[in-house]
């Protein structure tokens, strides 16, 4: 049986396609960012914090950046540690869902859409415990070199290689994500 369609049908359907390939892309895109909560941190001396500049600059490299009494602390999954001062430098103190931190990094796996190595952001609370339980606990590197975190109440992994999704336990959960613009020199900024 062949149907035949007229060129203004046609013309509808094709379109029709279209738009909802771009809709489906928008959305897909908004819904990457997934932070539920407000993020905003700004820190404009990369360059002289190896276990940050690493994480920016290298794929695979992932960097945790928390607070605590007034000092920041960079951890690598390499194992390079630094901190700095919040008093003596420019730019905000790390804010996040429950004052965890964020974890940055560049993958290691190419962006299909851009063909390139991703730079990320993720808040560094266990979404899984945040959501269901209401219990804001840090995550942490699984093991020296590994580019997956593990939350040690509930004990979920999360792959930072996937887009944050959790490799175990029930339901479909990843990491909250922000976005992240790093100047490729000395300014990083975090943001929702």
């Amino acid at each position: 049986m062949k149907v035949h369609l007229s060129t203004a049908t046609l013309t509808r359907i094709l379109t029709a396609a279209t738009l909802c390939g771009i809709l489906a892309a928008c959305v897909e895109a908004e819904l990457e960012y997934n932070d539920p909560y407000p993020a905003n941190f700004v820190y404009q001396q990369v360059a002289t914090k190896h276990a940050l500049r690493s994480a920016l600059e290298s794929p695979g490299i992932y960097c945790m950046i928390y607070a605590v009494n007034n000092v920041y602390h960079f951890d690598s999954n390499d194992g390079h540690n630094d901190t700095d001062n919040m008093l003596s430098i420019t730019g905000g103190k790390p804010y996040s869902s429950a004052g965890c931190g964020f974890i940055v990094g560049m993958t290691v796996k190419t962006d299909m859409r851009t063909g390139n190595q991703q730079r990320v952001a993720y808040e560094r609370v266990c979404p899984y415990c945040d959501t269901y339980d209401k219990i804001t606990k840090p995550l942490e590197f699984k093991e020296k070199g590994s580019q997956q975190v593990v939350c040690r109440r509930c004990h979920r992994i999360y792959d930072l290689e996937t887009q944050g999704v959790a490799i175990n336990g029930e339901g479909n959960i990843r990491l909250y994500k922000d976005r992240v613009a790093y100047d490729g020199t000395n300014n990083l900024r975090i943001y929702k």
